[in-house]
Order: C-alpha cells, then structure tokens, then sequence
C-alpha cells in the first residue's frame, strides 16, 4: 500500500513538475515571440522615421540650403594669393581712384579694411566670400582691364567697338577715361609662354550672363576673371588649380547659376558637387547662357541667392 501511494506521489510530482516546465516555457515562449514582434515592429519604426527624414532632407527648401552650402559655403574661397602690393599698384597706375572706388562702401563696416588694401602693403590672403564679393570683383575687374594682355590685345584687333562694352565703358572707377588705362601696365610681369596659357585657360571659361568665354571678357565678371587667372598663372599655379578656383568664384559671382548646376549634376549624373569636374562645368554646355538655359529645361532651377550684376 505504502509503495502504490509513492507511485502515485511520483507520478502527480513528474506531471506537477511536466507543467510547471511548460509552463514556464509557454511564458518564456510568449515573451520571446512578444519580443520578437516588439523588436520587428521597432525596425519598421527605424526604417519609417529614416525614410522620413531623408524625404524631409530632400524638400526643395532643403535641397536648396543643402546646396548652396557646397556651393558657396560660407567661409569663402581662399584663392591662396596675398594681396601684397596690388591694390596699391592699381591706385598708381590710375586705373582706380580710391577715393570713387571707396565711395561704394561708404556705408561698409569693412570700408577702412579696403582702404588699407588700396594703400599699404599686405600679407592677407585674396578670399572671396558673400560680405566682400563686390570688393574683390572690382579690384579683379581694374586688374583685368588694366593688365597688358594677349587676351586684350586680339579682342581690340577683333572687335571695333570694344571702348563700348560693359567691362571698358563701365569702368567708371578711374582717374580718367577706361580706354586710358586698357591692357596699358604690366603689373604682373607675365612672360609670353604664361601670356599663351592665360589666352587658353580663359578660352575654356564661360560665363552665364552671355554666351562669350573669357577670352572675349566683354563684361565685368568676364575681365575679372582674366585678372584671377592672371594672377593665378604668374604665381605657378596649375591649370588643374586655376580651373577649381575659377568655378568656386564664378560660384559666388553667380550662385542661382551654380547650385541649379550642383542639382543638375547630382540628380542627372549621379555626382556630387565635390566630384564635378571644374573644366567641364566651366565649359560652354554649363556655364555659357545658352548651355544654362538648356540645364534649367531638365531640372528645377533653385534661386534665392543674388549675385551681382554687370556694373560697378
């Protein structure tokens, strides 16, 4: 009698511990499928919110902010020249009177800081950014005009009416007449090997404002980019160089231009600001006015940022 009750006593322990095992696993089994989903559905979550953020990081208003960023980022483009002596020497040869010349920042807080540049000597770095652009595209437009040049002398022999366009008729900025002072000082001392590579350097560069590249520099942006790329040959720099500062400078010059390109490029090609190729940005299909307007077709031109326009 004593061994059937033990039976039984064993039998009701194995069938008490049997459920309490599954038990056990049927809650452990709940909480894993509970997690399971928990953590599936918290995936679903991760995969929806960066959806949504990149679907918010692409909204035009972004896009543009994004853009303009790469474009013309905020500090500036360092061209890696000192001014040293050159505001100075364009003061000198009477190509600009400073006393006009600093008329147009009268109302500048940086008014006395270009004064100095006009007068002294200095050791700072040629940076173009949004508060100095006007500064640094004028005293560019003086030099270009000013500077004896290959480029200036086939356009006077091309073309009749040169003392009527913008970049010579308005200069308004001398001591005397434009023509005066056209292609008239050798600042720069600019040999004819490096004179022959400046020609062909700017026969590579257009322009959005018209159709010309700077080797016909007919408007303000156009002759001061001469003078960059002048400047840029007699300090040894390579045409590689030359072609990625030009772009970061046509840029600021025209910024609507450039980041409407920079979407072109990243939405049609699949390339990033950063990886364009200067030159061929630089180059009649983009940065002529006929090749712009043929970009603005295939995609949404992105305007907000004002550039400046063709006078003093």
């Amino acid at each position: 009698m004593t061994v059937k009750k033990s039976g039984k006593l064993f039998k009701k322990t194995i069938s008490l511990s049997l459920a309490l095992v599954l038990a056990f696993n049927t809650a452990l089994g709940a909480v894993l499928v509970q997690r399971y989903f928990y953590k599936k559905e918290i995936n679903e979550l991760l995969v929806y919110k960066e959806k949504i953020n990149e679907e918010l990081a692409n909204t035009p208003e972004k896009r543009a902010e994004r853009l303009r960023e790469e474009v013309i980022p905020e500090e500036g483009v360092n061209t890696g020249i000192k001014w040293e002596d050159l505001g100075k020497k364009l003061v000198e040869t009477g190509v600009i009177d400073k006393e006009k010349f600093l008329e147009l920042f009268s109302f500048s807080g940086d008014r006395a800081k270009y004064e100095d540049l006009l007068t002294n000597n200095s050791s700072e770095y040629i940076i173009l950014n949004e508060g100095n652009s006007r500064f640094v595209l004028n005293t560019l437009w003086a030099l270009g005009l000013v500077q004896e040049s290959k480029v200036l002398t086939d356009m006077q022999n091309e073309f009749d009416e040169v003392a009527n366009l913008a970049s010579t008729g308005g200069w308004s900025l001398a001591t005397g007449d434009a023509m005066e002072f056209y292609g008239e000082a050798d600042l720069l001392g600019l040999n004819d090997e490096q004179q022959e590579l400046v020609a062909e350097i700017a026969k590579n560069i257009y322009r959005p404002c018209c159709g010309n590249h700077t080797a016909f520099p007919d408007c303000n942006h156009g002759i001061a980019l001469l003078g960059l790329i002048e400047l840029m040959v007699v300090n040894g720099y390579s045409e590689d160089d030359i072609y990625a500062t030009s772009l970061k400078v046509n840029s600021y010059w025209f910024p609507d231009t450039y980041m409407t390109l920079a979407s072109y490029f990243e939405t049609k090609e699949d390339t990033t600001w950063e990886d364009v190729n200067p030159k061929l940005v630089l180059g009649k299909d983009f940065s002529s006015g006929s090749g712009y307007r043929n970009i603005q077709k295939q995609v949404q031109p992105i305007s907000g940022s004002s550039g400046g326009g063709c006078g003093v």
